[in-house]
């Protein structure tokens, strides 16, 4: 609570709803002070957060592995996000239809022993996997999900 003359009243609370004299006094002070203002709650990251936790679908599975399960919007033709960090690589992360690209890892030796999981929701018409353009095996389907896991590295995973 802002109260800059000591009455116990939180000039911007009150300012913001309705108390007499609270919109004068909170002129005359200027917004320094105000709290609340920019950025201090935690919803202002709401927005922000539904981009990395619902349409690229990042979280950890463990300590050594990132996994980005994309759900990109169907009006979109893909999303690029850079400069995402899991455990102290830094890396860009791009979505595409049934595809994921990490590129630009920032420290190649931090990287070795992690892991990336890739997750896509299985098609229902027949599909082959792919890992930098070559067909792979090595990936497990489950509950109608494809489970891909590949080095974390500079890398393409795509269902095609």
């Amino acid at each position: 609570q802002w109260d800059s003359d000591g009455d116990g009243v939180g000039e911007y609370w009150a300012a913001q709803n309705g108390i007499k004299g609270a919109t004068e006094r909170a002129n005359t002070i200027g917004s320094v002070g105000i709290v609340g203002i920019d950025g201090e709650f935690l919803e202002s990251i709401l927005p922000i957060a539904s981009i990395y936790y619902g349409f690229f679908g990042i979280s950890s599975v463990n300590a050594e592995t990132l996994q980005i399960a994309p759900q990109l919007p169907d009006k979109l033709e893909y999303w690029k996000t850079e400069n995402l960090t899991f455990c102290d690589v830094k890396y860009d992360a791009t979505i595409r239809g049934n595809a994921l690209q990490i590129s630009s890892i920032s420290d190649e030796e931090a990287a070795k022993g992690l892991t990336l999981q890739a997750v896509f929701d299985a098609p229902e018409t027949a599909y082959k996997v792919y890992v930098n353009g070559f067909e792979t095996s090595n990936y497990t389907v489950e509950n109608g999900k494809i489970y891909v896991n590949v080095d974390l590295d500079n890398v393409i995973v795509e269902i095609r």
